[in-house]
């Protein structure tokens, strides 16, 4: 690799200070000692998930030990007094971290919105279930509106699938 910047080879993009090499202008004997391109990439997204889960655990993480904890602790205390102090430190605890998730799941929706300003949710609901099936049945279950696919003859009145 360290001959490869001597000889100008490879397509490079320097991002922050730190070069990143196109995988198919590696020179084959080069590719050759290296995971196929597939597998570097599975690694590349499984890492990717890692940081994102980590970056939400974080959050979450605060929120669990944050001063919002106290308040939570005082409207439970509020509305079921006979609880016990480990109950309450722990529905406190429960009811901070939910607030953080509702307030990431609402941006998340906002800013899907804003990626498709027409084409985005009214309701959270539907971004919901929407998620939901992308879950259950795949992405592209929910990335093709098959609704395109067709096309309304006008003459008969008949939907005609293209």
């Amino acid at each position: 690799m360290g001959q490869w910047s001597k000889r100008d080879v490879c397509a490079r993009k320097y991002i922050d200070g730190r070069a990143y090499i196109n995988y198919d202008t590696i020179p084959e004997p080069s590719r050759l000692k290296l995971p196929d391109k597939e597998g570097i990439m599975q690694e590349y997204k499984r890492l990717r998930y890692i940081d994102d889960e980590n970056r939400y655990f974080g959050w979450l993480k605060e929120a669990y030990e944050s001063t919002r904890v106290g308040f939570w602790r005082n409207q439970i205390l509020t509305l079921y007094p006979e609880l016990g102090i480990d109950k309450l430190l722990e529905f406190a605890r429960r009811a901070s971290v939910f607030e953080e998730t509702v307030r990431i799941h609402t941006a998340l929706f906002c800013a899907f919105n804003r990626i498709f300003p027409d084409k985005g949710y009214t309701h959270m609901s539907r971004f919901c279930m929407t998620i939901e099936k992308a879950k259950n049945e795949g992405v592209l279950s929910v990335a093709v509106d098959t609704r395109s696919l067709r096309k309304f003859e006008h003459g008969t009145g008949k939907i005609i699938r293209l």
